[in-house]
């Protein structure tokens, strides 16, 4: 009978007593993590014989549920500020035993400069422009054949017979002629020539006058004047007859080689110039393009590196929280291993996002020409890393790239040689029909002088005209030659309508690119949101002891945060790669980044 009201009364005293149980509790825990604090990590859970129903401990509970709330809510104000700061920054190695990646510092980069450096440096593009150098001086070569050429001759001449030798009479046995001339002309646009020729001509003759008759001359000459007979002609010595003249020739092709095809040479260099300019503008495109995607996917790998440092921040403080919650008394030593894990793949995430991270930045150094040196210092982008505003349709950048695309450009300039090339093997099988006049004046004396006054005053003329024909007889090169342009032609047009279909495919592919990109941009904001929520919720029921809430539950939320952002940074990454492609398939990315392509190595 005296053991019910025994226990009642030990019951009261233990109710009594339990704030003082409370804060020897308190005092051991102090002591223990001061005593952690000094090295020693092995920390034994006594065990808790109290029930949860008195109610001191039910209050010290909610008080320390309320106090690990307020510390959770700090460590996640203290996360944001440290994820903010690390955005502003790049995170560079701290290894050290030099083991990770050389660089140790960032510049920000525009890629203006880096598209005028490569400009400048390209060898590609410097070859390029040289071959359009070639290709323009030779479009001025093609026009020397239609210039004014100036000419010059003198021709000196002497026949003569030996005094061995028997001629008839009065018949030439000795001539010298001596003949100087300059000429003006040119070839005319319709395939044939106009040549205007100045000249004198000096003829010095000697003819076998018989003996006889020079003897009777000689005897008697007023009665060999009174017969006709000029004593002067009849001398026994050479006399010499001048003549000038200015004469006009004309030359005109009727069928091969006429009107239709006569500047056809011209017409193809300029279009091999012009081919030449699209090929250069072609280098001048694939570089840019090339730059702006490295230099995106430069962007991205910083955004990687700011990341990863951020979740590996995320990962130390969760860790520090354990450890303090450790000390309490409140979590058992083993969570620690899910966060100490999450440390060392973090830590690896990170060491290969920075050296993919200076991967990239040596890449584009190389690309626009701006050297190895300072290996030390990684390039950042200095443009803001989010998605444009510009919108596409698939069907207006379609009809652009139609007409501005520079690779249907050069296809079109081929297109139209091979059509020349066509007719002028077309006109080759036609015979050959040429029309030819000449008109002249001609004036003769005893010297030159006089020449020159009797062809002025028009004392003589001469005039001719002419037809010449020629016809290829049992020969199939003409028609080979044909063949073999028609062909040209045809393989020409399968390649543009090639083009055309694979424009269509890549213009539509890239507009699906940019839609794409600019969706999952938003999505991925939704998803951040969502998985920033599920943190903090983790992180509540971790600190109040929630069945199932453990470390790994933690940092799995914080993995599924981290998997948000970069796929976020990815999408905003291919976004701009899209854009550049789509600015180079409608012909604008020249005029985007205000690059002009000339014979010199300047922009």
């Amino acid at each position: 009978m005296m053991t019910r009201p025994l226990i009642v009364a030990l019951l009261g005293t233990l109710i009594a007593n339990a704030p003082d149980v409370q804060a020897d509790r308190s005092k051991k825990k102090r002591a223990q993590v001061t005593q952690e604090d000094e090295g020693d990590d092995e920390v034994e859970s006594p065990k808790v014989t109290s029930k949860k129903k008195l109610a001191g401990r039910d209050k010290a509970e909610k008080a320390e549920r309320a106090e690990k709330a307020e510390k959770a809510e700090k460590a996640e104000k203290a996360e944001k500020k440290a994820a903010a700061s690390s955005k502003k920054r790049v995170a560079v190695t701290d290894d050290d035993d030099g083991d990770g990646p050389e660089a140790r510092s960032a510049v920000a980069v525009e890629l203006d400069d880096l598209i005028d450096s490569a400009i400048r440096q390209a060898p590609d593009l410097a070859r390029a422009k040289v071959a359009k150098l070639e290709a323009k001086g030779q479009a001025k070569a093609s026009r020397r054949d239609m210039r004014w050429v100036l000419t010059g001759k003198a021709n000196y001449a002497n026949t003569a017979t030996s005094e061995d030798v028997e001629v008839a009479p009065f018949s030439e046995v000795a001539n010298q002629e001596l003949t100087t001339s300059v000429g003006l002309g040119r070839n005319l646009p319709t395939g044939g020539n106009i040549t205007f020729e100045l000249g004198v001509k000096q003829n010095i003759r000697e003819i076998a006058i018989p003996g006889d008759l020079l003897a009777q001359v000689k005897r008697d000459p007023v009665n060999a004047a009174q017969q006709g007979v000029d004593e002067v002609q009849l001398l026994d010595e050479p006399f010499p007859i001048n003549q000038a003249y200015a004469v006009a020739k004309f030359t005109q092709p009727l069928l091969r080689g006429g009107p239709s095809v006569a500047t056809i040479p011209h017409q193809k260099a300029d279009l091999a110039h012009a081919e030449a300019t699209v090929r250069t503008q072609m280098a001048a495109e694939k570089l840019i393009r090339e730059i702006v995607v490295q230099y995106w996917e430069l962007a991205f790998a910083a955004y990687e590196v700011d990341i990863r440092s951020e979740s590996l921040a995320l990962a130390r403080k969760q860790d520090q929280v354990t450890r303090e919650e450790i000390r309490a008394r409140t979590k058992a030593m083993n969570e620690l291993n899910a966060v100490t894990y999450e440390i060392m793949s973090r830590s690896e995430q990170l060491l290969a996002a920075k050296t993919e991270y200076e991967r990239r930045s040596l890449e584009l150094r190389n690309k626009s020409g701006l050297g190895l040196e300072r290996r030390e210092v990684v390039m950042r982008p200095s443009v803001a890393f989010e998605i444009g505003k510009d919108e596409w349709d698939i069907e207006e950048t379609r009809e652009r790239a139609h007409k501005q695309n520079r690779n249907l450009a050069a296809i079109a300039l081929q297109r139209r040689a091979a059509l020349l090339d066509v007719k002028v093997a077309e006109n080759n099988k036609l015979p050959s029909l040429d029309f030819t006049a000449s008109a002249g004046i001609v004036g003769s004396g005893t010297n030159v002088g006089q020449a020159m006054d009797n062809a002025g005053g028009a004392d003589g003329y001469q005039v001719s005209v002419g037809l010449t024909m020629s016809i290829d007889v049992g020969s199939g090169a003409a028609r080979g030659a044909s063949t073999a342009a028609q062909a040209r032609r045809a393989k020409v047009e399968i390649d543009r309508l090639e083009q055309e279909r694979l424009l269509d495919t890549d213009v539509a592919r890239a507009v699906k690119a940019v839609t794409s990109a600019r969706a999952r941009v938003g999505l991925a904001d939704k998803a951040i949101e969502v998985a920033e929520e599920n943190i903090r919720a983790e992180r509540a029921n971790w600190a109040a002891n929630t069945p199932g809430a453990t470390n790994y539950s933690v940092v799995n939320r914080q993995n599924d945060l981290i998997q948000a952002k970069l796929r976020r940074g990815k999408a905003i990454m291919e976004y701009h790669v899209a854009v550049a492609e789509l600015q180079a398939l409608s012909g604008q990315l020249l005029e985007q980044y205000e690059v002009r392509v000339r014979a010199r190595p300047d922009r």
